[in-house]
This record gives C-alpha cells, sequence and structure tokens, in this order.
C-alpha cells in the first residue's frame, strides 16, 4: 500500500510541473506578441494612405518645385499626374520626402505603366528587401489619358 501512495504522489508533483511549465509558456508568449504585429501593420497602412493622399493631390504650394514643396502633390487641376511635378517628386532626395509625407518607414512607388519622365520611371523610393512586415496601398490616376495604378508599398 505505502509504494502505491508514494507512486501516486510522485505523479501528482510531475503533473503539476508540467502544467506549470505550459501555463507560465503560454503567458509569456501571449504576453509578449499580443499586439505588436497587427499596431505595426496599422500604422504601414496609415502611413500608405498618408503618401496616397499627399500625391493625388495638387501639392502645396500648387505650382510647386524643389525648393519650396510643403507638400508633394502629382496632379494638375484636372486630377491628372503632371509631368513637371512628377518630375519635381523624382529630383527630391528620398530623406527629404519621407520627412515630407510625415512618414517613418520605408516607401516604394511602383508605377502599373513606365512614365517618360527622366528616360523613363516605373517606380520611385527605397525598399528594404529583410523586413518583417509589408503593406500595400493602391492608388488609381491618369496619365496620358490613361489610367494608371500607383502601388504604395511600406516596410518596417
Amino acid at each position: 500500500m505505502r509504494k502505491e501512495a508514494q507512486a501516486w504522489g510522485f505523479d501528482l508533483i510531475v503533473g503539476f510541473m508540467i502544467f506549470t511549465v505550459a501555463i507560465v509558456t503560454f503567458y509569456f508568449f501571449a504576453l509578449n506578441f499580443s499586439g505588436q504585429d497587427e499596431e505595426i501593420s496599422q500604422e504601414l497602412v496609415f502611413e500608405g494612405k498618408l503618401i496616397g493622399e499627399s500625391l493625388l493631390s495638387e501639392g502645396s504650394p500648387k505650382n510647386w518645385d524643389p525648393s519650396d514643396v510643403v507638400i508633394i502633390g502629382i496632379l494638375d487641376s484636372e486630377g491628372k499626374i503632371n509631368e513637371t511635378k512628377l518630375q519635381n517628386f523624382l529630383l527630391l532626395d528620398y530623406d527629404t520626402t519621407k520627412e515630407l509625407f510625415n512618414i517613418r518607414h520605408d516607401y516604394y512607388i511602383n508605377f502599373s505603366k513606365e512614365l517618360n519622365v527622366s528616360g523613363g520611371v516605373s517606380g520611385v523610393g527605397n525598399m528594404d528587401d529583410g523586413s518583417e512586415n509589408l503593406a500595400v496601398v493602391r492608388r488609381v490616376s491618369s496619365y496620358n489619358g490613361e489610367p494608371i495604378t500607383l502601388s504604395i508599398y511600406l516596410s518596417d
């Protein structure tokens, strides 16, 4: 009788230890990884929308150039891509554009068609290939009478 009681007590202790380790492990992962990725994803999408709203506007001032730009916008008063404003946007330094867009993450803007500016441009920006999080925001505009899609990629 005594040996059976000792074995049962030992089983209870081992089971309790396994249960405790499982609970501690669960809470460790649940508390540390709960919302970080979701927050980063939301921030990337928000910044993508900021870039899209800024680019698909006339900008400020309306006929801005790289020396006096406050808000980068590449559209004319009719809502079509203005080649002069697009050229001025391409002349801006990448870090300057991040400041003007008011973002902190890397971005890359891909145009669905090659634009006839500066010898042909299909995209602008800088993308980190090793990033863990990536968000894409798409906007549509008109260039030379044809629809064009701007895909705005953001990474952390």
